[in-house]
């Protein structure tokens, strides 16, 4: 097979005229790439951001609704709150109730685990007898926080059973003050 070569005006060697382009693209191809590129980051990124938030405030979510269980659990079956816990600690009445290393590890969100039983600082100033709480979740976005309300109360991080006090501690109330006087709960 003989091999054409074009020439300088556009001609190829046998006299017929042919498209000299080389087979690469154009600067006009490239940038219509690039722009639907660009157009599909700007839909898909948010929709993946969305997509972590909700993922990670619903394992959250799943969690406090596993632990608070338990905890209420414990206290119908032995008549009384677990004692107060630190940050990161495991109450011993919870054996057999939660898995302990979990409930020690830190969260999905960097914060950790603690029981405001009764006499706890928190209890004391707050207005509940028994909540279950998270310590340390500054730098959390506001989105998930937000979202975990949302899912387990009235998505308002200052009112309801799910509060975020000093921006660091996420309590969930087990049981209220209010209700006790009702008659409901565990007792003390």
């Amino acid at each position: 097979m003989m091999m054409r070569k074009a020439t300088e005006v556009g001609c190829f060697d046998d006299g017929r005229l042919g498209n000299l382009r080389h087979g690469g693209f154009t600067l006009v191809e490239i940038m219509i790439v690039v722009a639907i590129i660009g157009v599909l980051n700007m839909i898909a990124i948010p929709a993946f951001r969305q997509a972590r938030v909700s993922s990670t405030a619903t394992q959250i979510a799943n969690d406090f609704r596993v632990y608070s269980d338990a905890f209420t659990m414990q206290a119908a079956d032995s008549g009384k709150w677990c004692p107060d816990s630190y940050p990161g600690g495991f109450p011993s009445q919870m054996e057999g109730y939660i898995r302990v290393q979990r409930f020690k590890a830190t969260t999905s969100i960097g914060g950790r685990w603690d029981w405001d039983g009764p006499g706890s600082y928190w209890v004391r100033i707050g207005n509940y007898e028994a909540a279950l709480a998270m310590y340390g979740v500054r730098g959390t976005s506001e989105d998930v926080l937000k979202k975990v309300d949302d899912v387990l109360d009235d998505g308002n991080l200052g009112t309801g059973r799910m509060q975020l006090r000093y921006r660091n501690l996420l309590t969930y109330t087990l049981e209220s003050f209010e209700k006790k006087k009702k008659g409901g709960g565990a007792k003390k």
